[in-house]
C-alpha cells in the first residue's frame, strides 16, 4: 500500500515526469485544470515578483523559502511573511525540485499500521516535517519483504531526501546500497551490520524489569508469545533477552511464536500451558497477541491473578482501565527523534548519517505494574 503525495494516479504522474522541464509543468498545470474544473490561468506570482515587492533579492527569498533566517533580520522576514501571506503566494515544490537536487519529501516504510504503535508514530513524524517544510510519502509493506521491496524503489522513483523505515528483513543489502547515496534512519528495528542509526527503546532493560517482577511474584514459569522472529528484528532482540535473563535468574521461561489470527492455534497452546497446579505468566509481545490472549482467557473463564498473569509490551489508555500490567514505549520519542537524526542528516549532505550505533537513540520505555501480573495465589493463606 502506497500513499501518494500528488493528487493524480501514478500512471499518469511517471508519464509527465518523462516530458522536458517546461511540458512537465505544463502537464502539471493540465492536470490542475482538470481536477479544479474550469479554467486555470498559467500566470502566477513568481519568486521574483515577491522579491520586488518585499525590496530584497531573489536569494533571499529562496533562503526564506528554505527556512534559512541566519543572515536575515527580523524586520525582512516578518515582511517577506505579510507579501506572501496576503499575495497568497505558494511556492511550486515541483518546480524547486526540479531546480535543486532536494524534493523535501520524507519517504516513510512502516511494516504495520495495524499495531497502534505505529499510528502515533507516525502522526509524530507528520507533525515534525510539517513544521520542517517537507511532506511525507508514506508506504506501509504489511510484513511483507517482496511489497517493502516495491516500495523501496517506487520511494526511490519520486526522489525522496531521505529515508525512514521500519523494516521486516530480507532486503538489507538493497537498504544497504540506498544508504549509501540517501539518507537512511531505521525506526524501532535494526538492521545488523549495516551501521545505520536506528532509534529504538530500551529493550533489554524493559524485559529485565518484566522477569525480575514475575520472578518476585513467584509464578512456576514464564512464557513470550511473539509473532514470527524471523521478520522483526527487535521481536528476536526481545526473545533473546528473554531466554538469557530467564536462565540466569533461574526462571523457567518458553518463547512461542504465534499468528493471532490463528485462534484454534492459540486456543489448543494456552490450553496446554494453563494449569491449577503450576500458575504461568505469559508476556504478550504485542497489542494484536494480547487481544489474541485475552479472547482465550474470557472464552475459558479464566482468573487473571488466580489461574495465569499477564504482561504485554504494548502500554495504551485502556491497558490501566482493565489492570493490563504493561511496557509503555515512547512512540513520540521514537518518532521525534527519528526525525530529527534524518533531517540533520539531509542537511549535512551525509548519506547515512554517521556511522555506527551511537548515531541512533535508545529512547527509555516505562514498565507499568498493575493487577494482571500479580500472583494471587502468593497471597493466599
Amino acid at each position: 500500500m502506497i500513499f501518494s503525495p500528488f493528487p493524480f494516479s501514478n500512471h499518469l504522474k511517471y508519464d509527465i515526469i518523462k516530458k522536458s522541464n517546461r511540458g512537465y509543468l505544463t502537464g502539471i498545470f493540465e492536470i490542475k485544470k482538470k481536477l479544479l474544473g474550469g479554467s486555470f490561468s498559467m500566470k502566477q506570482l513568481t519568486i521574483k515578483d515577491i522579491a520586488a515587492q518585499a525590496n530584497v533579492s531573489t536569494t533571499t527569498i529562496s533562503r526564506f523559502l528554505n527556512g534559512k533566517y541566519d543572515s536575515m533580520s527580523l524586520e525582512t522576514k516578518a515582511r517577506i511573511e505579510q507579501i506572501i501571506k496576503e499575495s497568497g503566494y505558494r511556492p511550486n515544490n515541483i518546480a524547486r525540485s526540479l531546480k535543486s537536487k532536494y524534493s523535501r519529501l520524507i519517504g516513510v516504510i512502516i511494516s504495520d499500521i495495524s499495531n497502534p504503535f505505529f499510528s502515533t508514530l507516525l502522526d509524530t513524524i507528520n507533525q515534525r516535517a510539517l513544521k520542517a517544510g517537507y511532506s511525507l510519502l508514506i508506504s506501509i509493506s504489511n510484513n511483507s519483504a517482496s511489497s517493502e521491496l516495491k516500495l523501496l524503489r517506487k520511494h526511490l522513483d519520486n526522489s525522496v531526501d531521505g529515508l525512514l523505515i521500519n523494516t521486516v528483513g530480507g532486503n538489507n543489502e538493497v537498504i544497504s546500497q540506498i544508504s549509501q547515496s540517501l539518507p537512511v534512519v531505521l525506526l524501532d528495528r535494526d538492521i545488523e551490520g549495516l551501521g545505520l542509526p536506528v532509534v529504538t527503546s530500551n529493550n533489554r532493560q524493559l524485559m529485565e524489569d518484566i522477569l525480575l517482577h514475575l520472578k518476585e511474584e513467584q509464578f512456576d514459569q514464564v512464557v513470550l508469545l511473539t509473532e514470527a522472529l524471523d521478520t522483526s528484528s527487535i521481536r528476536k532482540l526481545r526473545a533473546d533477552a528473554f531466554q538469557e535473563i530467564c536462565a540466569r535468574l533461574d526462571f523457567e521461561g518458553k518463547v512461542f511464536e504465534i499468528e493471532p489470527k490463528n485462534r484454534k492455534q492459540i486456543e489448543k497452546l494456552t490450553a496446554s500451558l494453563v494449569s491449577k497446579d503450576r500458575i504461568t505468566a505469559f508476556i504478550a509481545a504485542n497489542t494484536l497477541v494480547l487481544q489474541a490472549l485475552l479472547e482465550q482467557i474470557s472464552k475459558k473463564g479464566w482468573q487473571i491473578g488466580s489461574d495465569l498473569g499477564i504482561v504485554s509490551f504494548d502500554d495504551f489508555p485502556w491497558s490501566s482501565f482493565i489492570g493490563i500490567s504493561s511496557v509503555q514505549q515512547d512512540s513520540v520519542k521514537i518518532g521525534s527523534e527519528a526525525f530529527k537524526i534524518l533531517l540533520n542528516a539531509i542537511n549535512t549532505d551525509n548519506a547515512s548519517g554517521k556511522k555506527g550505533s551511537e548515531c541512533g537513540k535508545i529512547v527509555p520505555g516505562r514498565f507499568h505494574i498493575r493487577q494482571s501480573s500479580i500472583n494471587k495465589k502468593r497471597l493466599e493463606p
